[in-house]
């Protein structure tokens, strides 16, 4: 028997969380310059990532492709696609630091913590309104477990805007010592400032699929 195309999308959802708490664990290791400990980190991003793929090509072909789902097809495929752009991007980052030994001066560790707990929670909040989406397929889509979903919705958008804020700030603290950094490096860490922005920003756009499964 198939089980909800809902519940399989939720456990994709959390094996793309654990990618980005993996990219966490790198973070942490390369600003320490333990690049022994950060190479184990990134393969637990790879792995996750790899993880999130074969649970993407193994949903596509289970999807059912008849009429009775009460959500387009075509609307489950974008919201599995959006959530497999987290772990993707989760392993750019990861890949690009270790390629290069890469790590942020000492004076932008602090923040760079917490910009990525910011892109870690919202992909957490993204998994959250997931689940509460599951739960909403099951009632049949009722009032309050709709209400339940915008609500975690609200709270992946504050977390993004919130994200926007820090790499703003962060961007300007980095100009401030770019001079005394490799040049090259530095082109590198803006990148890598952006990318993990982007990750929060993806998360929202999960829920804003979700949005659309739920108003559809």
């Amino acid at each position: 028997m198939l089980r909800s195309p809902m519940l399989a999308l939720q456990e994709h959802m959390g094996v793309v969380l654990q990618a980005v708490e993996a990219l966490g664990d790198f973070i942490a290791l390369a600003q320490d310059g333990a690049w022994d400990g950060a190479l184990q980190a990134q393969q637990r991003v790879a792995d996750r990532e790899s993880d999130a793929d074969h649970l993407k090509q193994q949903l596509r072909g289970d999807m059912p492709k008849s009429l009775w789902m009460p959500v387009a097809r075509s609307d489950l495929l974008d919201l599995l696609s959006a959530q497999d752009k987290i772990a993707n991007r989760a392993k750019d980052i990861a890949g690009l630091m270790l390629g290069r030994q890469l790590a942020f001066p000492p004076a932008l560790t602090d923040g760079v913590n917490d910009y990525l707990a910011l892109s870690v929670d919202a992909t957490a909040g993204a998994l959250a309104a997931v689940e509460a989406t599951q739960v909403l397929y099951q009632s049949g889509f009722g009032e309050r477990q709709a209400a339940e979903v915008e609500r975690l919705i609200v709270d992946v958008e504050r977390l993004e805007r919130a994200s926007d804020r820090k790499q703003v700030e962060l961007r300007a603290q980095l100009f401030q010592v770019e001079r005394a950094l490799s040049p090259v490096d530095v082109m590198f860490l803006y990148q890598v400032l952006d990318w993990v922005g982007s990750v929060a920003d993806r998360a929202e756009k999960v829920t804003h699929r979700l949005l659309l499964v739920i108003k559809s």
